[in-house]
């Protein structure tokens, strides 16, 4: 749905508590400055998997190619920044 707030990208979801929340989106451990745009720019089959979390508020998509990559690796810590954090 269309969302007031501009660090929401143009998106936001409702809930379960039922209030419309901005959401911030992570894709491969970095922040996608583009939000839900550019999380729309990938075809499905190419996403291994994605993670919404914080009531809605944020989503970590992870690519095929990157788990390939990355994902074998033992000392590899999947973690995107706190958006919250200054």
């Amino acid at each position: 749905m269309p969302c007031p707030d501009p660090v929401a990208d143009g998106g936001s979801c409702v809930s379960r508590r039922g209030n419309p929340t901005s959401m911030k989106v992570c894709i491969d451990g970095v922040m996608a400055v583009g939000g839900l745009d550019q999380l729309r720019t990938y075809h499905p089959r190419d996403l291994h998997m994605v993670d919404v979390s914080d009531h809605g508020e944020l989503v970590h998509a992870y690519t095929v190619a990157f788990m390939e990559h990355y994902g074998r690796r033992a000392d590899r810590v999947f973690a995107c920044p706190d958006p919250s954090a200054p």
